[in-house]
């Protein structure tokens, strides 16, 4: 199993076109907008394909499907999967990391040596978690944003200020692979200056804000026009600790950048507001969303409150699936204004 190479994405995804001035807003038109039914169909068939090999290839899964008794043949439709295959909480993984000391927690598909790379998240709610990935040409955690990113307007040529930092990957490959140009700068506190200073040397099309680095950009303000600095821009992504409404209007208004927040896919991968601004985008074909009862197993109504669970569908190294994120979230299945 060492040498064995799953494909992360189909082919297309990898494929960037230039942009030829017609204004196509989408990447990957046939898959951002395809009918439901056509999702719905290839969502069951990587479901079919994912659950045996979870069963005989985790440890994990084994032990906690046949607890709960039961039978992956069983399992023939997207209906059945939600029906026999239960839920789980980070909780549950950590217990069996603890109980067999191992660091992936049995989620793994292959040994670790067939592993392209090990990542990891934040930490920010508890202790990091790794990211096990399989790749051969971009790594899947970055690549499921390449549609976010090409409707924020980023387009081949355009140069991307990108953080220094490892957790949750590296981006220079992913962005040479959208035929971006990418200028690593250390973003972090008491870096505003150079953060400035990369700005008006470069004058990119694209940087990823988090808290300090906004904190570092309003601390310069009586030192630099900050809204000169980030001219460039045809868009900036904001995650991580909540910006506030000041903050936001002060980024919005007075430095005249649009904002692009994303969230967490229930660790699946990443979620992004389009230029609607209307909620976030889950891609479909990357991940199976549900929304339950919190707390409970039974599927609340569309556009009620309920708790995010996820399931991968890209992910052949460590998948999750029936993953209970402990996000609540209205889940809605019409199409957006953006198509």
């Amino acid at each position: 199993m060492a040498d064995r190479q799953p494909t992360v994405l189909e082919p297309s995804v990898l494929e960037y076109r230039v942009d030829t001035g017609d204004g196509s807003r989408y990447l990957e038109p046939a898959v951002e907008t395809m009918p439901r039914d056509e999702l719905e169909a290839l969502q069951q068939k990587r479901i079919l394909e994912l659950v045996p090999e979870a069963y005989a290839q985790s440890g994990f899964y084994r032990d906690l499907w046949s607890a709960a008794g039961v039978d992956p043949g069983a399992v023939r439709t997207l209906a059945d999967f939600r029906r026999l295959i239960p839920t789980f909480t980070k909780k549950e993984v950590q217990a069996y990391r603890e109980r067999t000391g191992d660091p992936f927690a049995g989620m793994l598909f292959v040994p670790p040596a067939g592993l392209t790379s090990i990542m990891s998240t934040s930490g920010t709610t508890g202790d990091p978690e790794p990211i096990p990935e399989i790749w051969d040409a971009y790594p899947p955690l970055q690549l499921c944003s390449a549609r976010d990113l090409w409707e924020i307007g980023l387009r081949p040529g355009d140069k991307v200020l990108v953080s220094a930092g490892s957790f949750r990957g590296f981006y220079d490959t992913f962005y040479h692979g959208m035929g971006l140009v990418p200028i690593f700068v250390d973003t972090w506190i008491g870096k505003g200056r150079e953060i400035v200073e990369a700005l008006l040397r470069f004058r990119p099309a694209y940087l990823q804000l988090m808290m300090p680095t906004v904190l570092e950009l309003e601390r310069l303000e009586g030192t630099y026009d900050v809204r000169d600095a980030l001219s460039s821009l045809k868009g900036a992504s904001f995650a991580g600790q909540p910006l506030g409404r000041a903050l936001a209007e002060k980024v919005r208004d007075d430095w005249g950048v649009e904002m692009f927040t994303y969230s967490s896919a229930g660790d699946t991968g990443t979620c992004w507001e389009c230029r609607e601004h209307d909620g976030y985008h889950l891609w479909e074909d990357l991940v199976l969303a549900e929304s339950l009862e919190p707390g409970g197993e039974g599927a609340v109504a569309a556009g009620a409150v309920g708790e995010l669970v996820a399931t991968d569908l890209d992910n052949r190294a460590a998948p999750l699936i029936r993953y209970r994120s402990g996000d609540l979230v209205r889940l809605g299945t019409q199409p957006c204004g953006c198509g």
